[in-house]
């Protein structure tokens, strides 16, 4: 056996020890840092989700079974106290605003002009924002079958005005 190369090989072991050890620690506080944060921002989201989660309720405000060809307005539908209409798309396909659910059987058609600002707006908003809790005329809907059909408008309303259909004077397009 050669002895200049048995301490260069241990010397080798020892340096490659020395570093894969070395490298364990490093990626062990890594790994230790990075489930750390995970779990606080997990925290932190949950915490702020759970305060600004809100409940959706729906509220049904028309019925009406429509004669062939049979056209009517519709009146002005308002959410509970406290509650808002929700922003999201019940009603896919038709004019009526977000929170408003038009459930038929097939060819009626539905046409709602928008929807108001609530008269008593929540603390806390953005500057100029105001949320809106009321269908808007002119509203309309109009039986296009030969045949009755039934008409219910459902209103979709949140208590979380940071879910609800609002008013930006800041940034509407019009």
């Amino acid at each position: 056996m050669n002895p200049t190369t048995t301490p260069t090989t241990t010397t080798k072991l020892t340096t490659t020890t020395k570093r894969t050890s070395l490298n364990r620690s490093t990626l062990t506080a890594t790994l230790t840092a990075t489930m750390a944060t995970a779990v606080a921002a997990g925290l932190l989201l949950a915490q702020a989700g759970s305060a600004q989660a809100g409940t959706l309720t729906s509220v049904e405000r028309y019925r009406a079974t429509l004669a062939p060809l049979q056209s009517v307005g519709l009146p002005d539908m308002k959410c509970p106290a406290g509650t808002y209409l929700h922003n999201a798309n019940y009603s896919p396909g038709r004019l009526v605003p977000p929170g408003v659910q038009v459930v038929e059987n097939g060819g009626v058609g539905v046409s709602m002009s928008g929807a108001t600002v609530a008269a008593v707006q929540p603390e806390g908003l953005p500057l100029g924002v105001q949320v809106k809790d009321t269908t808007a005329a002119p509203a309309s809907a109009t039986n296009w079958s030969l045949s009755s059909r039934e008409l219910v408008i459902i209103l979709v309303c949140t208590t979380n005005p940071y879910n609800a259909v609002y008013y930006d004077p800041y940034h509407e397009w019009s």
